[in-house]
This record gives C-alpha cells, sequence and structure tokens, in this order.
C-alpha cells in the first residue's frame, strides 16, 4: 500500500485557500465516534423465532434450565401492549417487565450490560444499534448470540478545525487516520433469566513497513476500552429507549452508578508440558468469573466463537493456524495448485474447556475431532487467550 503523496499535497492547498478565513476555533465536536452513517433496519413488530437459542442450555446457567418459544414471545408482546398484567392462557410465557432495566457492571477492568430481558427479546435492538452509530452489521450468528461489524474509520479523530468544518466530505476523503475499528457483541443468559451484553472492540492501524515511509501495512494494535466504554453507554440509553414509556437521557445513564462487583487480584499462569508447550491455563476465579473472562478473550483476539455450551464449559471456537493452511497447501500438490483455482482453507474447530475447583479454573484447548495436535495448535490458542486473561 502507498502513502498516497496527493494526500498531503491536497491538504496543503486546502489549508493555503482558507488562510485568509477567521479562526472559528480548533475543536467544533466533542463526539466521541464518527463512523459513516448507514440506514437502519426497518423494526420487526415481533422477533424472528429464536426458539432454538436455549435448547442445548447455550445461554443458561448451569443447573438453571429455562425455556422461550416464539409463541410464547409473541404472547408477552399482546400482554404488553394491552397492559394487562395478566398472564398468557398457558401460564408459563415469561411477561415483559412493566420498567426495563439496563445497568452497566464493573466486574474488575472489564465492564458488560445486565438488563431485564432474555435474549430473544435483546436480539433485534442490537441489530437496529449498530447502523445508528455508523456502522454495519457484517456477521450475525443467533445461535451463537454473536453480532459483528464492518471495519470502519473512526472519523472522530481527524482533525476538528476550520478547514474540516468548511469542506468536510471533501477532505474526508484524501486524509486518513490510519486506523481502523471492529465491534463484537455477544449475549448470554444470565441466572435471573435476563441477558448480559458484552462489547469488545478490535482495532487495526497503519504503519511504515520501510525507513523511507514510501509503504505501509495494517497491523493488530491494542483494543480500545474507551472505546468499548462509550459503545456499552450508547446501547444501555438505546435499550432504555426500544423498550420504557419514559426515555432516560445519557446525562441520567452516564449518573447512574455502575454495579461493582469486588475486583479480585487477577492471576493466571500457564502450565507448561514436557515439551515446553503450554498444556493448559489455570485461573484463579470461580466458574462464573473465569467464563466471562475467556470469553472476552476470544473475543479480544477475534477468535470465531462458533458455539458454546456453558453448562459443559465449553466455547466452541474456529482458528485457521498459518502452519496449518501451509500444510494443507502442501498436501494439494503442484499438480493441483497449477491447474484449479485455489480455494481457502476451511479452519477447523477446537474446543476451549473451562473446569472448575471452588475458586480455581482450569482452561484447556483441543481440537474438536479429538484427533491429534501435531502442529500444536491449541498451545498457541492458549498463549493468545493467556494475553487476555493475565
Amino acid at each position: 500500500m502507498s502513502r498516497f503523496p496527493l494526500r498531503a499535497c491536497t491538504v496543503a492547498v486546502i489549508a493555503a485557500s482558507l488562510t485568509g478565513c477567521q479562526y472559528l476555533g480548533s475543536k467544533f465536536t466533542d463526539e466521541k465516534i464518527q463512523y459513516e452513517s448507514t440506514t437502519s433496519r426497518a423494526p420487526l413488530e415481533i422477533p424472528p423465532d429464536l426458539s432454538q437459542l436455549p435448547m442445548d442450555d447455550r445461554f443458561t446457567v448451569p443447573g438453571k434450565t429455562q425455556t422461550v418459544t416464539a409463541t410464547q414471545v409473541a404472547e408477552t408482546e399482546q400482554a404488553r401492549k394491552n397492559a394487562s398484567g395478566a398472564a398468557v392462557e398457558n401460564g408459563t410465557a415469561p411477561v415483559l417487565p412493566t420498567t426495563v432495566v439496563t445497568k452497566i457492571v464493573k466486574d474488575g477492568s472489564e465492564r458488560y450490560i445486565q438488563v431485564n430481558l432474555p435474549p430473544e427479546q435483546v436480539w433485534e435492538s442490537l441489530l437496529d444499534f449498530w447502523p445508528s452509530v455508523g456502522l454495519q452489521v457484517e456477521r450475525e450468528d443467533p445461535r451463537a448470540g454473536v453480532m459483528e461489524t464492518n471495519w470502519a474509520e473512526n472519523k472522530a479523530n481527524l482533525p476538528q478545525d476550520i478547514i474540516r468544518a468548511t469542506l468536510g466530505k471533501l477532505l474526508d476523503s484524501v486524509y486518513s487516520t490510519g486506523e481502523r475499528d471492529r465491534y463484537r457483541t455477544r449475549i448470554e443468559r444470565n441466572a435471573n433469566g435476563g441477558t448480559d451484553i458484552y462489547i469488545t472492540n478490535r482495532r487495526m492501524v497503519e504503519v511504515y513497513t520501510s525507513s523511507s515511509e514510501e509503504h505501509t501495512a495494517w497491523q493488530p494494535a491494542p483494543a480500545d476500552k474507551e472505546l468499548e466504554a462509550e459503545m456499552l453507554t450508547r446501547l444501555s440509553l438505546r435499550l432504555e429507549n426500544d423498550f420504557n414509556p419514559k426515555q432516560k437521557t445519557r446525562e441520567e445513564i452516564e449518573k447512574q452508578p455502575a454495579l461493582q462487583k469486588a475486583a479480585p487480584v487477577y492471576i493466571s499462569r500457564e502450565i507448561k508440558g514436557a515439551d515446553g508447550k503450554t498444556e493448559a491455563l489455570e485461573i484463579d476465579e470461580d466458574f462464573d468469573r473465569a467464563w466471562r473472562r475467556v470469553g472476552v478473550g476470544l473475543d479480544r483476539v477475534g477468535l470465531n466463537i462458533e458455539d458454546r455450551d456453558r453448562s459443559a464449559g465449553i466455547y466452541y471456537i474456529r482458528y485457521l493456524d498459518p502452519d496449518y493452511e501451509v500444510k494443507k497447501r502442501n498436501d494439494e500438490g503442484l499438480f493441483s495448485r497449477w491447474f484449479s483455482k485455489e480455494k481457502p482453507v476451511d479452519a477447523p474447530l477446537y474446543r476451549v474447556k473451562l473446569v472448575s475447583d471452588g475458586n480455581k479454573t482450569t482452561v484447556t484447548a483441543m481440537p474438536d475431532s479429538d484427533k491429534t495436535d501435531p502442529l500444536s495448535t491449541s498451545a498457541r490458542i492458549l498463549n493468545l487467550l493467556q494475553e487476555q486473561v493475565r
């Protein structure tokens, strides 16, 4: 990728042409987020049938069985509209709370939203939320409770001066921040039948690849936790406004004290085998905390959570190891590569399993096929995860 010297020249010419203008201040907005606008999805009157979500305990806490069907959701919606307060005919459907309450929970260094609605009621609002902040939902998996946005540039990081205010989109097209963001949302049913919502940020930055500064490449950067917190605040406000007749303001949401949990000293360590490779991680936390921490860690390193079974303590993920990809290419043979179109290599499925004993949790990774792991990919997955949970 080239740096396009034309950009710098264009900006310089624009600046020179505006030097005669009166200076109006260097800041026009204090917005933290300015992604490209997109059209919001049309809201659905009744959420789609997500009845398959809880059937295999993906969204349940061990020992607590819950069932929600599309019929029950529809009955609940009708009961709310009629404001009758009566139970639905079979008496088993969960009735929408009179007041939907969202809370931002602080658990150590992590934050997430708790809302007293089941995942089936929350999913559509989440799908509508991301376009409202200028991002598109690129991938959604209701069965896994995961959605992910496209990569986008945060224009709030561009200079907010007289030049940009005057030329707007023209300047944006010739100047780049050199940063891109992507967000992943993951939802889980909690012990009270409500929903825990996690938002994680992934970032890429453009860096020079040579001292001559002629070419650049994109490389991963640490997650921006301030942007995560901003998105959580906006989503909390959106949920309050979607479900409550009396809408809360942003100021009320921000003044609402976060639900604090005791902040333990997080300690995790790698357990090495005789060959020096990581066989497991040991985390000094109980199952609930470790489950949340591992899930957020998998999100942050970009591993695709394809499925999960909380009652068994298992995340099912897909990971394409570079060595595995090279091996599969070589196995195809030279003749095949010459005379056929190259096909993408499918990422294998792995299990990340948590086993708790009191306040200690052991985390292991293994191929889902239970085959041997000659390339030690499981160890690499644990090493990536260790960077996030330590």
